[in-house]
């Protein structure tokens, strides 16, 4: 029994040592991921912020946003559209409201595979007037939506061109850090692109130069705004935002 009692007491104290020590790097993880840290890298210093807005963050009180205090917000990506007929009923406020105020402003699409580039354009530009745009559009990939990965992107490509033809800039590609990789990355390695990837650890690309912007929570807090918002935060060691604006 003596024993039995000492063995089950090595095993214990060998899981304590090799589990609380992963335990406590969760606790601190989740903790950055809600926006309230970041950690020192070299694009923290003097970091550029910014936000994605749509529908779900309700009436936004622009002039708070502007004031921001702990993150001032200099950018914001506002919903547009999403596949062939949905429109975002707050896009117009947002966007005009943000520009009253002082904040760059570019609209976004969210794509879907199930529906044909045309119509998806049709949808999008219909919405986002070139006069009315600060920042180069983007392009929210996150599902294939049960289509074949060769028509998801052959739609996905023509969508691409419609845009960038229309506005004269490469459209900025969004996407959930390994779905880009797995689906994204050899196709558009010359294209900015927006990662979200919400943990400590800065995103990491395969096939690219790098990431543009790091969408590194989506659960954070903004003044104006109530309750969570995605964040944002600019690589400003390899990119500058001017490179975006149209």
């Amino acid at each position: 029994k003596l024993f039995r009692n000492a063995t089950i007491g090595i095993i214990v104290s060998i899981l304590a040592i090799c589990i609380l020590p992963n335990v406590v790097k969760r606790f601190a993880t989740q903790k950055t991921i809600k926006g309230s840290t970041m950690l020192d890298y070299p694009f923290t210093h003097n970091p550029v912020y910014g936000i994605d807005v749509s529908v779900h963050q309700g009436d936004i009180d622009w002039s708070e946003v502007s004031r921001n205090a702990e993150k001032p917000i200099s950018f914001v990506y506002i919903k547009a559209s999403e596949g062939a007929t949905l429109k975002d009923r707050r896009y117009k406020y947002n966007l005009s409201a943000a520009r009253e105020h002082g904040i760059l402003v570019g609209s976004y699409h969210y794509f879907k595979a199930n529906r044909t580039a045309e119509s998806q354009w049709a949808n999008f530009s219909a919405l986002a007037d070139k006069d009315t745009q600060d920042l180069t559009p983007l392009i929210d990939v996150e599902e294939m939506n049960g289509a074949s990965k060769e028509v998801f992107l052959e739609r996905l490509s023509r969508f691409v061109s419609l845009v960038e033809n229309h506005y004269g800039k490469k459209p900025i590609i969004y996407s959930q850090n390994h779905f880009f990789n797995s689906h994204l990355a050899e196709k558009y390695e010359n294209y900015p692109v927006m990662i979200a990837r919400y943990h400590v650890e800065q995103p990491t690309i395969e096939k690219n130069s790098g990431w543009t912007i790091w969408q590194f929570t989506e659960k954070g807090s903004v003044a104006g705004i109530n309750g969570f918002v995605d964040v944002n935060i600019l690589n400003n060691v390899e990119f500058d935002l001017d490179e975006l604006k149209m």
